[in-house]
Protein backbone atom coordinates (compact mmCIF):
# COMPACT_ATOMS: atom_id res chain seq x y z
CA UNK A 1 0.00 0.00 0.00
CA UNK A 2 1.17 3.18 -1.01
CA UNK A 3 1.81 6.26 1.00
CA UNK A 4 -1.15 8.12 -0.63
CA UNK A 5 -3.77 5.34 0.08
CA UNK A 6 -2.33 5.24 3.75
CA UNK A 7 -2.79 8.99 3.94
CA UNK A 8 -5.99 8.56 2.11
CA UNK A 9 -7.47 6.01 4.49
CA UNK A 10 -6.79 8.23 7.37
CA UNK A 11 -8.87 11.40 6.01
CA UNK A 12 -11.82 9.17 5.22
CA UNK A 13 -12.13 7.95 9.18
CA UNK A 14 -10.95 11.66 10.54
CA UNK A 15 -14.28 12.63 8.46
CA UNK A 16 -16.48 9.66 9.64
CA UNK A 17 -15.31 10.54 12.99
CA UNK A 18 -16.26 14.62 12.79
CA UNK A 19 -19.60 13.72 11.08
CA UNK A 20 -20.53 11.15 14.37
CA UNK A 21 -19.57 13.29 16.69
CA UNK A 22 -21.62 16.45 14.94
CA UNK A 23 -24.84 13.65 14.28
CA UNK A 24 -24.42 12.72 18.41
CA UNK A 25 -24.37 16.58 18.78
CA UNK A 26 -27.37 17.04 16.92
CA UNK A 27 -28.67 14.00 18.69
CA UNK A 28 -28.52 16.07 22.09
CA UNK A 29 -29.68 19.20 21.03
CA UNK A 30 -33.21 17.44 19.88
CA UNK A 31 -33.33 15.78 22.81
CA UNK A 32 -32.41 18.69 24.65
CA UNK A 33 -34.64 21.01 23.03
CA UNK A 34 -37.25 18.33 23.46
CA UNK A 35 -36.83 17.73 27.00
CA UNK A 36 -36.24 21.11 28.58
CA UNK A 37 -38.85 20.22 30.64
CA UNK A 38 -37.78 17.87 32.55
CA UNK A 39 -34.25 18.87 32.94
CA UNK A 40 -35.74 22.37 34.52
CA UNK A 41 -37.98 20.58 36.55
CA UNK A 42 -35.36 18.31 38.07
CA UNK A 43 -33.32 21.14 38.66
CA UNK A 44 -35.95 23.29 40.26
CA UNK A 45 -36.64 20.01 43.01
CA UNK A 46 -32.98 19.80 43.55
CA UNK A 47 -32.96 23.92 44.54
CA UNK A 48 -35.87 23.24 46.72
CA UNK A 49 -34.62 20.23 47.83
CA UNK A 50 -32.04 21.95 49.20
CA UNK A 51 -33.67 25.23 50.38
CA UNK A 52 -36.55 23.82 51.70
CA UNK A 53 -35.26 22.74 54.76
CA UNK A 54 -32.93 25.41 55.09
CA UNK A 55 -36.19 27.53 55.35
CA UNK A 56 -38.23 25.09 57.26
CA UNK A 57 -35.92 22.91 59.41
CA UNK A 58 -32.74 24.96 59.92
CA UNK A 59 -33.83 28.24 60.31
CA UNK A 60 -36.72 27.64 62.53
CA UNK A 61 -33.80 26.10 64.54
CA UNK A 62 -31.68 28.88 64.83
CA UNK A 63 -34.71 31.19 65.47
CA UNK A 64 -35.14 28.96 68.57
CA UNK A 65 -31.75 29.07 69.61
CA UNK A 66 -31.81 33.06 69.19
CA UNK A 67 -34.97 33.09 71.07
CA UNK A 68 -33.51 31.05 73.87
CA UNK A 69 -30.17 32.99 74.03
CA UNK A 70 -32.07 36.46 74.45
CA UNK A 71 -32.90 37.81 78.27
CA UNK A 72 -35.46 40.19 78.86
CA UNK A 73 -34.88 43.42 81.61
CA UNK A 74 -37.50 45.21 83.31
CA UNK A 75 -36.08 48.99 83.71
CA UNK A 76 -39.45 50.39 84.99
CA UNK A 77 -42.88 48.95 85.93
CA UNK A 78 -46.19 50.54 86.51
CA UNK A 79 -49.36 48.59 88.29
CA UNK A 80 -51.91 51.62 88.57
CA UNK A 81 -55.75 51.72 89.20
CA UNK A 82 -56.71 48.61 90.90
CA UNK A 83 -59.92 47.10 91.09
CA UNK A 84 -60.63 43.59 93.00
CA UNK A 85 -60.11 41.47 89.71
CA UNK A 86 -57.89 43.81 87.58
CA UNK A 87 -55.04 46.00 87.28
CA UNK A 88 -53.54 48.61 84.67
CA UNK A 89 -49.92 47.31 84.02
CA UNK A 90 -47.32 48.58 81.68
CA UNK A 91 -43.28 48.48 81.45
CA UNK A 92 -40.10 49.13 79.57
CA UNK A 93 -37.87 45.75 78.64
CA UNK A 94 -34.61 46.22 77.32
CA UNK A 95 -33.61 42.84 75.10
CA UNK A 96 -30.25 41.57 75.29
CA UNK A 97 -29.74 39.52 72.19
CA UNK A 98 -26.04 37.87 72.02
CA UNK A 99 -26.61 36.56 68.60
CA UNK A 100 -25.84 38.75 65.02
CA UNK A 101 -29.21 38.39 63.91
CA UNK A 102 -31.72 41.79 64.85
CA UNK A 103 -35.12 39.79 64.12
CA UNK A 104 -38.26 41.19 64.08
CA UNK A 105 -40.35 40.34 66.86
CA UNK A 106 -44.04 40.01 66.28
CA UNK A 107 -47.19 40.66 69.25
CA UNK A 108 -48.04 38.30 71.21
CA UNK A 109 -49.91 37.26 74.57
CA UNK A 110 -47.59 36.96 77.47
CA UNK A 111 -48.40 35.99 80.99
CA UNK A 112 -46.48 35.92 84.01
CA UNK A 113 -45.76 32.86 86.48
CA UNK A 114 -44.88 32.33 89.66
CA UNK A 115 -41.29 30.08 89.67
CA UNK A 116 -41.42 27.76 92.56
CA UNK A 117 -43.50 25.19 90.79
CA UNK A 118 -43.61 24.02 87.00
CA UNK A 119 -47.63 23.53 87.06
CA UNK A 120 -48.39 27.21 88.79
CA UNK A 121 -51.10 28.64 86.52
CA UNK A 122 -50.40 32.06 84.90
CA UNK A 123 -51.59 35.02 86.81
CA UNK A 124 -52.22 37.54 84.43
CA UNK A 125 -51.61 37.93 80.62
CA UNK A 126 -50.43 41.46 78.86
CA UNK A 127 -49.98 42.01 74.69
CA UNK A 128 -46.46 42.83 73.57
CA UNK A 129 -46.07 45.36 70.98
CA UNK A 130 -44.16 44.59 67.40
CA UNK A 131 -40.35 45.21 67.97
CA UNK A 132 -38.51 46.14 64.76
CA UNK A 133 -35.00 44.50 64.46
CA UNK A 134 -34.46 43.29 67.90
CA UNK A 135 -30.82 44.12 68.36
CA UNK A 136 -28.74 43.73 71.76
CA UNK A 137 -29.93 46.43 73.53
CA UNK A 138 -32.72 47.19 72.35
CA UNK A 139 -35.37 49.05 74.45
CA UNK A 140 -39.37 48.95 73.80
CA UNK A 141 -42.55 49.93 76.13
CA UNK A 142 -45.70 47.56 76.40
CA UNK A 143 -48.46 50.11 77.37
CA UNK A 144 -50.35 50.39 79.77
CA UNK A 145 -53.36 48.21 79.26
CA UNK A 146 -55.99 46.93 81.54
CA UNK A 147 -55.13 43.44 82.56
CA UNK A 148 -57.42 40.97 84.68
CA UNK A 149 -56.39 38.76 87.48
CA UNK A 150 -56.27 35.45 86.13
CA UNK A 151 -55.60 33.38 88.85
CA UNK A 152 -55.81 36.00 92.21
CA UNK A 153 -53.71 33.34 94.58
CA UNK A 154 -50.97 33.30 92.52
CA UNK A 155 -51.48 37.45 92.00
CA UNK A 156 -51.68 37.54 95.65
CA UNK A 157 -48.83 35.35 96.19
CA UNK A 158 -46.85 37.55 93.70
CA UNK A 159 -47.36 41.48 95.57
CA UNK A 160 -46.09 39.27 98.91
CA UNK A 161 -42.81 38.45 96.74
CA UNK A 162 -42.64 41.80 95.57
CA UNK A 163 -42.97 43.36 98.81
CA UNK A 164 -41.19 40.80 101.47
CA UNK A 165 -38.30 40.29 99.18
CA UNK A 166 -35.14 42.22 98.43
CA UNK A 167 -35.08 40.69 95.05
CA UNK A 168 -37.59 38.24 92.91
CA UNK A 169 -38.01 36.39 89.98
CA UNK A 170 -40.94 35.59 87.68
CA UNK A 171 -41.72 33.58 84.77
CA UNK A 172 -42.91 35.72 81.25
CA UNK A 173 -43.90 32.66 79.10
CA UNK A 174 -45.56 32.98 75.74
CA UNK A 175 -45.83 32.24 71.96
CA UNK A 176 -45.18 34.66 69.25
CA UNK A 177 -43.71 34.79 65.23
CA UNK A 178 -40.25 35.72 64.46
CA UNK A 179 -38.55 36.92 61.44
CA UNK A 180 -34.88 37.70 60.13
CA UNK A 181 -34.58 39.87 57.21
CA UNK A 182 -36.27 38.24 54.26
CA UNK A 183 -36.98 34.86 55.24
CA UNK A 184 -40.53 34.04 56.11
CA UNK A 185 -41.97 34.06 60.01
CA UNK A 186 -41.66 31.66 61.89
CA UNK A 187 -43.26 30.66 65.21
CA UNK A 188 -40.69 30.65 68.61
CA UNK A 189 -41.60 29.56 72.11
CA UNK A 190 -40.55 32.56 74.59
CA UNK A 191 -40.00 31.07 78.41
CA UNK A 192 -37.93 34.06 79.66
CA UNK A 193 -37.18 34.83 83.79
CA UNK A 194 -37.01 38.75 84.74
CA UNK A 195 -35.52 39.57 88.20
CA UNK A 196 -36.82 42.50 89.82
CA UNK A 197 -35.85 44.58 93.05
CA UNK A 198 -38.47 44.39 95.77
CA UNK A 199 -39.58 46.48 98.10
CA UNK A 200 -37.75 45.04 101.24
CA UNK A 201 -40.81 45.06 103.28
CA UNK A 202 -40.25 48.45 103.08
CA UNK A 203 -38.19 48.51 106.44
CA UNK A 204 -36.83 52.16 105.52
CA UNK A 205 -40.28 53.99 106.30
CA UNK A 206 -40.01 56.41 108.69
CA UNK A 207 -41.69 59.59 110.10
CA UNK A 208 -40.71 63.04 109.98
CA UNK A 209 -43.44 64.94 111.69
CA UNK A 210 -46.73 64.44 113.65
CA UNK A 211 -49.30 67.08 115.39
CA UNK A 212 -52.40 66.50 116.83
CA UNK A 213 -55.63 69.13 115.55
CA UNK A 214 -57.46 71.52 117.73
CA UNK A 215 -61.00 69.65 116.69
CA UNK A 216 -61.56 66.21 115.89
CA UNK A 217 -62.77 65.93 111.59
CA UNK A 218 -65.99 64.20 110.46
CA UNK A 219 -64.16 61.19 109.53
CA UNK A 220 -62.37 60.65 112.92
CA UNK A 221 -58.84 62.28 112.33
CA UNK A 222 -57.49 64.01 115.08
CA UNK A 223 -53.80 63.92 113.95
CA UNK A 224 -52.00 64.70 110.65
CA UNK A 225 -48.29 63.89 109.88
CA UNK A 226 -45.68 63.14 107.16
CA UNK A 227 -43.84 60.09 106.11
CA UNK A 228 -41.21 59.12 104.37
CA UNK A 229 -41.18 55.86 102.08
CA UNK A 230 -38.01 54.64 100.19
CA UNK A 231 -38.90 52.27 97.58
CA UNK A 232 -35.97 50.67 96.06
CA UNK A 233 -37.40 48.96 93.47
CA UNK A 234 -38.37 49.98 89.59
CA UNK A 235 -42.09 49.62 89.93
CA UNK A 236 -44.57 52.33 90.48
CA UNK A 237 -47.75 50.82 92.25
CA UNK A 238 -50.78 51.99 93.06
CA UNK A 239 -52.30 50.85 96.34
CA UNK A 240 -54.86 52.82 96.95
CA UNK A 241 -56.05 54.17 100.12
CA UNK A 242 -54.57 52.62 102.63
CA UNK A 243 -55.38 52.21 106.58
CA UNK A 244 -52.92 50.59 109.04
CA UNK A 245 -53.23 49.59 112.84
CA UNK A 246 -51.25 51.80 115.78
CA UNK A 247 -50.54 49.91 118.44
CA UNK A 248 -47.81 50.24 121.45
CA UNK A 249 -46.54 46.68 122.55
CA UNK A 250 -49.91 45.08 121.19
CA UNK A 251 -51.93 47.69 122.87
CA UNK A 252 -54.21 49.74 120.06
CA UNK A 253 -53.51 53.39 120.03
CA UNK A 254 -55.39 54.03 116.84
CA UNK A 255 -55.65 54.20 112.94
CA UNK A 256 -53.63 55.82 110.22
CA UNK A 257 -54.52 56.24 106.91
CA UNK A 258 -52.81 56.91 104.02
CA UNK A 259 -54.51 58.27 101.02
CA UNK A 260 -54.37 57.35 98.00
CA UNK A 261 -50.73 55.79 98.46
CA UNK A 262 -48.66 55.51 94.97
CA UNK A 263 -45.24 53.97 95.76
CA UNK A 264 -42.63 55.49 93.06
CA UNK A 265 -39.15 54.76 92.50
CA UNK A 266 -36.91 56.28 94.91
CA UNK A 267 -37.42 58.31 98.14
CA UNK A 268 -40.82 59.99 98.31
CA UNK A 269 -42.81 61.82 101.25
CA UNK A 270 -46.39 60.79 102.21
CA UNK A 271 -48.94 62.70 103.93
CA UNK A 272 -50.31 60.64 106.75
CA UNK A 273 -53.50 60.96 108.93
CA UNK A 274 -54.57 59.42 112.01
CA UNK A 275 -57.41 58.96 114.49
CA UNK A 276 -55.08 58.68 117.72
CA UNK A 277 -56.74 57.32 120.55
CA UNK A 278 -55.80 59.89 122.97
CA UNK A 279 -56.98 58.52 126.03
CA UNK A 280 -55.31 55.38 125.87
CA UNK A 281 -51.86 57.04 124.36
CA UNK A 282 -51.65 59.35 127.27
CA UNK A 283 -52.11 56.27 129.80
CA UNK A 284 -49.25 54.88 128.25
CA UNK A 285 -47.31 57.86 128.50
CA UNK A 286 -47.90 57.82 131.84
CA UNK A 287 -47.50 54.33 132.70
CA UNK A 288 -43.75 54.46 130.71
CA UNK A 289 -42.81 57.77 132.04
CA UNK A 290 -41.98 58.46 128.52
CA UNK A 291 -43.35 61.28 126.12
CA UNK A 292 -41.68 59.15 122.90
CA UNK A 293 -43.95 56.42 122.17
CA UNK A 294 -42.59 53.49 119.84
CA UNK A 295 -45.73 52.77 117.97
CA UNK A 296 -46.29 50.29 115.24
CA UNK A 297 -47.76 49.89 112.47
CA UNK A 298 -49.57 46.65 111.65
CA UNK A 299 -52.08 44.56 109.23
CA UNK A 300 -54.66 47.09 107.08
CA UNK A 301 -56.25 47.38 104.19
CA UNK A 302 -56.60 48.97 100.93
CA UNK A 303 -59.71 50.36 99.24
CA UNK A 304 -60.18 52.56 95.85
CA UNK A 305 -63.39 53.79 95.26
CA UNK A 306 -65.07 52.39 98.67
CA UNK A 307 -63.85 48.91 96.98
CA UNK A 308 -61.93 46.62 98.64
CA UNK A 309 -58.77 45.27 97.23
CA UNK A 310 -58.12 41.81 98.11
CA UNK A 311 -54.39 41.29 97.19
CA UNK A 312 -53.65 44.51 98.67
CA UNK A 313 -55.53 43.88 101.51
CA UNK A 314 -53.69 40.70 102.15
CA UNK A 315 -50.21 41.98 101.14
CA UNK A 316 -50.94 44.41 104.15
CA UNK A 317 -51.58 42.19 106.63
CA UNK A 318 -47.60 41.51 106.46
CA UNK A 319 -46.72 45.14 106.55
CA UNK A 320 -44.75 45.46 110.08
CA UNK A 321 -43.42 49.01 110.08
CA UNK A 322 -42.41 51.20 113.00
CA UNK A 323 -42.49 54.74 113.77
CA UNK A 324 -41.54 56.90 117.17
CA UNK A 325 -44.24 59.56 118.07
CA UNK A 326 -43.39 62.43 120.72
CA UNK A 327 -46.70 62.61 122.11
CA UNK A 328 -45.16 66.44 123.94
CA UNK A 329 -44.01 67.28 120.70
CA UNK A 330 -47.26 66.32 118.68
CA UNK A 331 -49.29 68.44 121.70
CA UNK A 332 -47.35 71.01 121.10
CA UNK A 333 -47.72 71.70 117.21
CA UNK A 334 -51.46 71.33 117.57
Amino acid sequence: MTHESIAHEKDEAAHHEVSEQKSQKGKLRRICGRFWWLYFLLFVIIVLAVVLPIIYVAYPKVARRAADRSTLQVTSMTIQNPTPDSVELGFTQVVNNPTKYEPTLYPFNASFYMLDNADNPPFASIRTPKITKAANGTESEVPLQRVNITHMDEFTRYVLLALGSEEFTVALRGHGGLSTSSLPKTNVNYDKNITLKGFDGLKNFGLLSFNTLNTTEPDGTNAVGVAAIFNPTVMTLNLGNVTLAMSVNGTDIGVATLNNLVLVPGLQQVDLRAEVYQLVAVGIVLERQNPVLPVDLKGGNSTVDGQQIPYYTTMLQEVALQMDIDVTKAMEGS
